[in-house]
């Protein structure tokens, strides 16, 4: 949706700059839409190397995973 915004060089700083780097993704499918989480960077760790499915619900965000998240 709000890609290109801003030149690459800023922001290519900011992701510098930022402790944590996470994209929200939405994948539609034929009669549902699924939204999904990627890590891109968490200082001082690893990130998982998936997409972990999330629901936003009155509580909050939900991660929709069996398995661990590191």
């Amino acid at each position: 949706f709000y890609s290109n915004i801003h030149p690459p060089q800023e922001e290519i700083r900011v992701l510098r700059m930022a402790d944590v780097v996470i994209e929200l993704k939405t994948v539609t499918f034929v009669t549902e839409i699924e939204r999904q989480l990627a890590v891109h960077k968490v200082k001082n760790n690893q990130v998982p190397k998936r997409l972990i499915p999330f629901n936003i619900t009155e509580k909050g965000v939900e991660l929709s995973t069996t398995s661990r998240v590191v």
